[in-house]
């Protein structure tokens, strides 16, 4: 009997300092001009990188948690590694299926249901306020199953400072500043 695993990514705020807070209750409708609206807009944890839907984004600051794959058993031929995933037509070869359930249109929640070289498994995010919430949960696994890995990044030329301490991300964006970690469910099976 295969063991499902379940994986929680969660973002912490540590520290934050003063600065403008958006007020997500405003109307959009109520919106004034186009930079109020672009600034209502792109605010907070979204897929905002279109090229991937696996690559959560918070908005202003650039922040990127990316979720992917790499095969423990690597070969020459294929894709050993998937680090972006589209919906996709038939008619293209990409290596990924993507099956897409839920997404609110402000990001507080998605799923989305992967399949890649013998592995089926559903990807759910939350967010609350500045925390995004990952779950992970392996719904089919291969002989030999890839490693989930998630990385952070700065996207589109942002500040920030991102390093390893100890068995968590530290996260430094100026005005704010996070730690990024996991956890197992109870099973504490990888």
């Amino acid at each position: 009997m295969m063991k499902k695993i379940r994986i929680i990514l969660w973002l912490m705020p540590i520290l934050l300092s003063s600065c403008i807070f958006f007020d997500t209750q405003k109307n959009p409708s109520k919106v004034d001009s186009m930079e109020e609206l672009q600034e209502y807009l792109l605010y907070g944890w979204n897929t905002w990188n279109n090229s991937n839907l696996l690559n959560h984004v918070l908005m202003p600051e650039g922040l990127s948690l990316r979720v992917s794959f790499r095969k423990t058993s690597l070969s020459e031929v294929g894709n050993n590694y998937l680090d972006q995933a589209y919906i996709a037509s038939p008619n293209y070869s990409f290596p990924e299926k993507i099956l897409p359930y839920a997404k609110s249109y402000d990001g507080f929640y998605s799923e989305l249901e992967i399949v890649w070289d013998g592995l089926k498994a559903r990807i759910q995010s939350a967010k609350h306020g500045d925390n995004i919430y990952i779950l992970y949960t392996p719904l089919e696994v291969p002989e030999n199953p890839p490693i989930l890995i998630l990385e952070a990044g700065m996207l589109w030329n942002k500040a920030g400072k991102i390093e390893k301490q100890d068995d968590f991300i530290q996260v430094d964006l100026g005005t704010k500043s996070f730690g990024i970690g996991a956890t197992l469910d109870d099973s504490g099976v990888l």
